[in-house]
């Protein structure tokens, strides 16, 4: 019998997360956070207070303490990925920045993931010298990227760099559907 509530339970919260799944695909955050109280309240699972699970309703104050924990246990950068964007999410700009040793110690996938996140912390703590190394591993793709290398040409007086940056931005952005 425990076993079959054990099959009970698991199925509820796979349709929960399923349900969550949907909602956040949706743009209705409301809802997931919703479907996630009522079946937090009602279910006992670990599941539904992973910090993954957090992440995607945007509950970062209830994520990062976890990534952390996680992170400095095992090193993961898939933790490491999680707290930095917790941190950044919550604007703990200085708590962020105090991992840039870390940042720099990652293989150059790993930095092009995380940059942003590094790069919004430098630009809101004035650390323009770490914004220029961040920026080294941004990938061009990613328009806020560009906002971010125009702030800085701009603050080192690179007003040419600034023009072909704005040039290429709007290439970006024509070029997306």
């Amino acid at each position: 019998q425990e076993q079959a509530i054990s099959n009970v339970q698991t199925n509820d919260v796979s349709i929960v997360k399923s349900l969550i799944d949907i909602y956040v695909k949706l743009g209705q955050w409301q809802n997931a956070v919703g479907v996630w109280k009522q079946a937090n309240s009602s279910l006992q699972s670990d599941v539904l207070s992973s910090p993954d699970v957090f992440a995607k309703l945007r509950m970062w104050d209830k994520a990062e303490p976890l990534y952390k924990t996680n992170y400095q246990q095992t090193h993961s950068f898939e933790s490491f990925r999680g707290m930095i964007e917790s941190l950044s999410s919550l604007a703990k700009w200085p708590r962020l920045i105090e991992y840039m040793d870390n940042f720099k110690n990652l293989e150059l996938q790993q930095k092009k993931k995380v940059s942003i996140f590094f790069a919004e912390a430098a630009i809101n703590l004035g650390k323009w010298d770490d914004l220029s190394n961040i920026l080294e591993y941004a990938p061009d793709d990613m328009w806020m990227f560009n906002v971010l290398l125009a702030l800085n040409a701009l603050h080192k007086k690179e007003y040419d760099k600034i023009k072909d940056i704005i040039t290429k931005s709007f290439s970006l952005l024509a070029s997306k559907p």
